[in-house]
């Protein structure tokens, strides 16, 4: 079966869905997981320590072997697609699902993640400054994204029954289609 790649911005519920899928039986992995089990520490710390550019090199590192694996579901930092050839090998090893959230969900999602959030630390955490950290973001990977095979409404993971009736939806719209068994 082929792999199915979860992008998106910060806070659009690429983790929170994998998980549950995985909850139901998918393989699952994440990147940004991936690497800090290799590290031994969190992505922030590794950028502090080392800078961005040796994380997007773990990062695509991670990504190439979770492909080799065969893992099913793989979630993507939000910065995946947009560096070297990352979303083009993503195109050729299977689907990429670009997860969209409600704008004022997907604000409070990051209000309430706090600091944890690499491109979202140090700043502040009003609902404004996150918005605009947002559309900037949005802007930058927006080249990257679009080339996503599929588009995906990832507003209600908020609850744990929105979470089961969202992985539902995905299952029947993604992972049941036929160029998914591919």
């Amino acid at each position: 079966m082929a792999a199915v790649f979860l992008l998106g911005l910060p806070g659009c519920g690429k983790s929170t869905l994998g998980h549950a899928l995985e909850r139901l039986g998918y393989s699952f992995a994440d990147t940004d997981e991936a690497v800090e089990r290799r590290c031994g520490c969190t992505v922030a710390e590794l950028i502090g320590r080392e800078g961005m550019a040796h994380f997007r090199s773990m990062e695509a590192e991670e990504l190439r072997r979770l492909i080799a694996e065969g893992i099913r579901i793989i979630a993507c930092g939000g910065g995946t697609p947009c560096h070297g050839d990352n979303m083009e090998l993503m195109n050729r090893s299977g689907i990429t699902v670009r997860l969209e959230c409600e704008r004022s969900r997907h604000i409070r999602r990051l209000a309430e993640a706090g600091g944890s959030r690499p491109m979202f630390a140090g700043m502040e955490r009003s609902p404004e400054a996150i918005g605009m950290k947002v559309d900037e973001l949005q802007a930058l990977r927006e080249p990257f994204y679009s080339q996503a095979t599929v588009v995906f409404d990832s507003s209600r993971l908020e609850s744990e029954e929105e979470i089961k009736e969202t992985a539902a939806k995905f299952i029947s719209r993604v992972l049941d289609t036929p160029a998914s068994k591919v």
